[in-house]
């Protein structure tokens, strides 16, 4: 295809533009080559900051540009390095924690080997696979923590134990007590006992009867607690306060274990009388509601062993049995709580029984309520219906006042299975059984017709 006059015309401007652009390049590229020599000032830019390592400046050429030549200069000025970055440690939180069986819980993140190695240089240190947790003896806790501080390859942010409920475990001592109970109670008696049972009596000597025997149900606490009880005949009258439906259970265990103890006394009614001398054959058995009516006469007694069955019936702070039996408590000398459920839903129930057994333990409510039941104001009032802290709570109880054994945990001490033939009687079962007999005999004479 021909061009046109008008396109010819038209690439011939744009060749001569061309070359007069090419020529002003020229020029001026002479010009750089010829002043490359001379130093220009200072720029007034901001310093471009280049890696540490040292770099030679580039060369100028005739190809080169003015911005380039104005580079190499700033690339001449001295360089500041920058800050190392091996210098900068990594920060790890780590959480102490108490735990059961004197025992304090480490729990950290994230994960580091440098922890890891740390909890190693401890002698009680243990590593629990299922729970994947790593624990320390309670008696260690302050080594533990020194480690932690001092940890030179990382940096270590502790939530530490509180101080006042550090205090609470390493501030009580048992009271020493031998081995072998019949060097201090009627050997024949001890020897009745189970294992475990003799375990339950030395723990309870230990803190000086005032305890919270947990045990499953049909492990025999009743038998412990009068076991225990017998060890303070010094401080009798004893005083069982119970459900009203055991009171017969009771007395029954007290005539089968303690034949030499005569002076029962079963408080049914407000008329009902109560022992009348403090002898150290004589026990008084009622209910919590008799409790209640006759306070005035249990207070003014002073009974100084009591025995608080299923005191899970105490839970509630605000009840008139509750109080009446921390008052009594305070007067005792010996508080012996039974109950296989302490806490039948949530742990601020057993901050009454807690109360029952040292009243000093704890001494606030809200305070208890805001660290192990998620205490908080709610719409209306404060409300303490959660769980929190719940390992820190039973290590404090386990190692104070309270202890606890399953049937799966006692049963290479436990005898073959008993079964045991109860005959009941009464005016309202006689009267069943009447109508059962009558309802059998027509039955009966209907089939044979």
């Amino acid at each position: 295809m021909a061009l046109t006059d008008e396109q010819r015309k038209a690439i011939a401007l744009k060749r001569e533009e061309a070359l007069r652009r090419a020529a002003k390049i020229k020029e001026m590229e002479l010009l750089t080559a010829s002043s490359s020599s001379t130093n220009f000032p200072p720029p007034t830019r901001p310093v471009f900051r280049s890696p540490p390592q040292n770099r030679q400046p580039m060369k100028s050429t005739s190809n080169s540009s003015i911005k380039q030549t104005t580079m190499n200069n700033f690339i001449t000025q001295p360089l500041n390095p920058a800050p190392p970055t091996s210098n900068i440690k990594p920060t790890i939180v780590v959480k102490l924690k108490l735990d059961v069986e004197d025992r304090v819980k480490i729990e950290f993140y994230p994960f580091h080997s440098a922890i890891v190695d740390l909890i190693k240089q401890v002698p009680s240190r243990n590593y629990d696979p299922n729970k994947k947790l790593w624990t320390v003896s309670l008696s260690e806790h302050s080594t533990m923590s020194n480690l932690l501080k001092n940890a030179q390859s990382v940096k270590v942010e502790i939530e530490p134990i509180p101080m006042n409920i550090l205090g609470m475990m390493t501030s009580f001592k048992p009271k020493p007590t031998p081995s072998d109970l019949t060097k201090i109670m009627d050997p024949e008696l001890i020897k009745r006992l189970f294992p475990y049972q003799k375990e339950g009596v030395t723990f309870a000597l230990e803190r000086n009867g005032r305890i919270l025997l947990a045990d499953e149900m049909g492990l025999g606490k009743s038998v412990q607690a009068l076991t225990i009880a017998r060890y303070y005949k010094a401080d009798w009258p004893l005083l069982i306060v119970c459900p009203a439906s055991v009171k017969g259970a009771w007395k029954k265990q007290i005539n089968t274990f303690f034949p030499i103890i005569h002076r029962i006394f079963i408080v049914d009614k407000s008329s009902d009388p109560l022992p009348d001398v403090r002898t150290s054959n004589t026990v008084a058995i009622m209910s919590y509601e008799q409790m209640v009516l006759k306070a005035d006469l249990l207070k003014r007694e002073k009974y100084s062993t009591i025995i608080f069955d299923e005191s899970h019936m105490l839970k509630d702070g605000k009840a008139r049995r509750t109080k009446v039996a921390t008052d009594l408590a305070k007067i005792a000398l010996h508080a012996i709580l039974l109950s296989g459920t302490p806490a039948l839903s949530r742990p601020s129930e057993l901050f009454t029984q807690i109360r029952l057994i040292d009243h000093k333990l704890f001494t606030n409510f809200h305070e208890f309520a805001i660290r192990y039941c998620d205490g908080k104001q709610g719409r209306f009032c404060f409300e303490a219906k959660g769980c929190t802290n719940s390992e820190e709570l039973a290590a404090i109880m386990f190692r104070r006042f309270m202890i606890r054994r399953l049937k799966a945990d006692v049963l290479k001490d436990l005898p073959e299975k008993r079964r045991e033939v109860v005959y009941v009687s009464g005016p309202t079962i006689d009267a069943r059984m009447d109508d059962l007999q009558k309802a059998k005999a027509d039955y009966e004479k209907i089939n044979s017709m």
